[in-house]
């Protein structure tokens, strides 16, 4: 029977490998310099570009010119209303559909120091600038605001709970 040593094979194997590696680095630092294209006249340093203009959320867009006519609020019922908080061109507002349209009443100045239109029903519509980041701009945001009763609020462990069936669905 052979005695066969399977250490000894793999501590050949890694000094083989060992000297064609030391071998190859050797003549690798004795290798010509690699001649380029480049002119003698080529600028070594690039002068920086200007950054990009981005616009800025400070201050939404305003002008002292008069609304056009596609520049008014479009109500539900037709008529044509200047927007508030000086918007121009907003998009018209999303009136509950099979809600009659109530007519204006007043404007009203709330807390957060917006202007709304208040009608006759409880409704209020609003219109402000909102900056879009995503876009790099300001738009105009209509919103319209019903008056709903409060939805009712379970008091839960009280034995009022709504039956729930059994066996899901």
């Amino acid at each position: 029977m052979t005695n066969h040593v399977p250490g000894r094979a793999v501590a050949v194997a890694v000094l083989v490998l060992g000297a064609v590696t030391a071998a190859w680095w050797a003549t690798r630092e004795n290798a010509p310099a690699v001649e380029t294209d480049t002119p003698a006249d080529a600028p070594t340093h690039l002068p920086e570009s200007p950054k990009p203009a981005r616009a800025s959320p400070s201050a939404p867009p305003r002008t002292e010119e008069p609304l056009r006519a596609d520049e008014l609020l479009a109500m539900p019922d037709g008529s044509l209303v200047e927007p508030l908080n000086g918007v121009r061109s907003p998009p018209k507002p999303g009136w509950q559909k099979g809600r009659p349209y109530a007519p204006i009443e007043r404007v009203e100045r709330r807390a957060d120091g917006r202007d709304y239109y208040v009608h006759a029903d409880g409704s209020s519509t609003t219109t402000w600038w909102t900056w879009r980041a995503d876009l790099g701009r300001w738009d105009a945001v209509t919103n319209v605001q019903h008056p709903v009763p409060n939805a009712p609020t379970l008091d839960v462990g009280s034995g009022h709970e709504p039956e729930r069936p059994i066996g899901g669905r």
